[in-house]
């Protein structure tokens, strides 16, 4: 993986952590729409990468559901085209013990640029202003 932020190098890496510790409660769920639609993310990313996609239960072809969670509201950010290969490629990983490289890559393609949407999307919506421009020493 090149730019991953399970590598701590992610498109919007900075902008992801203040978003974190700005609008995540430390349990439960966040009281804002588009910040529950970044945890969300953030747990599904987690766990793909910490669990191998074990925790996520699928509902059709349409809804993931993590810790009882649907994360159907991810497509909001990233559009059903996005979200439905989310599924497929969570589902597929799910499904193998051990997954190669390119299964791995596979899973890459889907979630990176999901991921990096909806915590575009999020910080749009949250805190204004081009998520580009931001530096930790003007927040």
């Amino acid at each position: 993986m090149e730019k991953s932020y399970w590598n701590d190098n992610g498109k919007f890496q900075k902008q992801q952590e203040y978003l974190w510790e700005r609008y995540v409660p430390e349990c439960g769920g966040c009281s804002d729409i588009h910040a529950e639609m970044f945890r969300l993310i953030s747990r599904l990313y987690y766990d793909v990468y910490n669990n191998g996609a074990c925790n996520v239960i699928f509902d059709g072809h349409d809804d993931m559901k993590l810790a009882g969670s649907s994360l159907r509201i991810i497509a909001d950010a990233v559009g059903e085209r996005a979200y439905s290969k989310l599924v497929e490629a969570v589902d597929e990983l799910s499904c193998i013990d051990y997954p190669t490289d390119d299964e791995w890559a596979d899973i890459y393609k889907a979630l990176e640029p999901a991921t990096d949407t909806v915590i575009e999307y999020a910080w749009n919506e949250l805190e204004g202003g081009p998520i580009n421009e931001f530096t930790t020493e003007t927040k």
